[in-house]
């Protein structure tokens, strides 16, 4: 399966309040739209768009469930183990969660091989993700034209002291643009916990 992107260089192009980026070559566009994603899904743990992967892991011990690295899977397509498949009877999916878990009397033992091959991900990104993108690639077309980086966080006037907004995971801001971080942040705050 093939992941949608949140948004096309069109979608950007034809957004009135994002006009003057119609001069940024569409592939670059693409470029930014694609670094936004990558950093929007690995700071919120969750795909926006379907996804595929692939798990791979050898057990260390007995397992009787295992989780895999995303949540919200939309369908387990292959699960083998030392090669051959899993029966599905065997198992059961907590989607929301990412695990597999396995019925009354089935686990695996240390030392075997395990692959899961299946879809992750929401149908589609929420508004707010969309709009925050839509600044990430404004923020990082402007950055490239004009050679400014990030956001200037403090300034000293007389001792010329000029400190500028980074990325930062731990205090809320993966990208390092303060008007796309407090969308993403919000959205991460906002989140149901998981449990189990």
């Amino acid at each position: 399966m093939t992941a949608t992107p949140y948004l096309l260089p069109a979608d950007i192009i034809s957004d009135p309040t994002l006009g003057r980026l119609s001069t940024v070559d569409p592939d670059v566009l693409a470029g930014y739209v694609s670094q936004f994603e990558e950093v929007a899904e690995a700071f919120l743990d969750v795909a926006f768009t379907p996804r595929d992967a692939t798990y791979s892991a050898t057990t260390l011990r007995r397992w009787r469930g295992f989780a895999l690295p995303h949540v919200q899977i939309r369908s387990v397509t292959t699960f083998t183990v030392n090669g051959d498949a899993f029966l599905d009877d065997l198992y059961y999916l907590d989607a929301g969660s990412g695990r597999i878990r396995f019925r009354r009397g089935y686990y695996l033992c240390g030392g075997d091989d395990v692959t899961v091959t299946y879809s992750h991900g929401y149908d589609e990104p929420p508004a707010r993700l969309i709009q925050a993108c839509k600044r990430f690639v404004a923020n990082e077309a402007s950055s490239d034209a004009t050679g400014k980086s990030r956001n200037v966080i403090s300034e000293a006037v007389d001792g010329s002291y000029i400190r500028y907004g980074t990325p930062d995971w731990s205090a809320g801001r993966p990208t390092g643009w303060m008007n796309v971080d407090v969308v993403l942040d919000g959205l991460r705050n906002s989140r149901p916990v998981l449990v189990g």
